[in-house]
């Protein structure tokens, strides 16, 4: 494996790297670390201990038994890629790098906050253009945690290309849905699933205000999506930010590790 390390000018690097996983699981507490940290600091933390720990192959039936044995309401998604890295994390790092659960706007809680606020996301598609949040959401946590930092792994998805993972997903569900059988009587299309996601960069990135945000927006490596869309009731759809993984400045990154 092969890891490189963007260099990030400010961070004190010996600092981060003492406030490592504990080697005796029983003492979960990193030694008033934590107190110590700053937000660029703590983000470098957790995205070098993600890469450290998380699996080099995910596969989808494995990660679906997992989420479901260990009480993950996110199981039956289809799009398992973007649940299972938060269930990863609660069930393997977050005690021992004393993360709890982050807070709560509207309907969107955020994954984890330990003295900042982050969130985690997996991308496995070949557009460079991630879903981060609700904007909303977004918007009121910076303003009211100052700031809210992601924590994004990406990779390479491989597709079920004969079905027969899905297949097995919806048998484990206890079959098709009244969505999918509605869509099958129309004669919708079938969604290429993936069965499988090979994670090779851990990015860690953070907005400090909601001007920085803004800033984000007009430079075009962050933007909306879903704004002004209604759903099929009629009912308006909750406008979203996505980022541009391969657009965003090297000041704005916190750590850049690749597989």
């Amino acid at each position: 494996m092969t890891m490189r390390k963007t260099p990030i000018p400010g961070l004190d690097w010996k600092k981060i790297f003492s406030a490592t996983v504990p080697t005796d699981p029983r003492d979960h507490r990193l030694e008033g670390q934590q107190a110590m940290l700053t937000a660029r600091e703590e983000g470098a933390l957790l995205v070098r201990e993600v890469e450290k720990h998380f699996p080099h192959v995910i596969q989808g039936r494995e990660a679906i038994l997992q989420m479901r044995d260990g009480g993950s309401r996110h199981w039956k998604q289809s799009e398992w890629i973007g649940f299972y890295p938060e269930f990863w994390f609660e069930e393997t790092l977050a005690r021992r790098l004393d993360c709890g659960r982050g807070p709560t706007f509207g309907n969107v809680t955020f994954d984890l906050q330990r003295t900042c606020v982050w969130d985690q996301k997996s991308h496995g598609s070949n557009s460079p253009w991630a879903p981060l949040n609700d904007a909303e959401a977004i918007q009121k946590c910076i303003e009211e945690h100052n700031g809210v930092g992601f924590l994004v792994i990406s990779g390479e998805s491989v597709y079920d290309e004969d079905g027969s993972f899905q297949e097995w997903h919806q048998n484990l569900k206890g079959g098709l849905s009244d969505y999918s059988r509605r869509n099958r009587a129309r004669g919708a299309p079938r969604r290429r699933r993936k069965k499988e996601f090979i994670p090779n960069r851990f990015l860690a990135f953070r907005f400090e205000s909601t001007d920085e945000l803004q800033r984000a927006i007009s430079d075009g490596w962050v933007k909306y999506f879903q704004k002004g869309m209604r759903n099929s009731d009629g009912s308006p759809r909750r406008a979203k930010i996505q980022v541009n993984l391969d657009q965003i400045p090297d000041q704005s990154i916190i750590n850049d590790l690749r597989r």
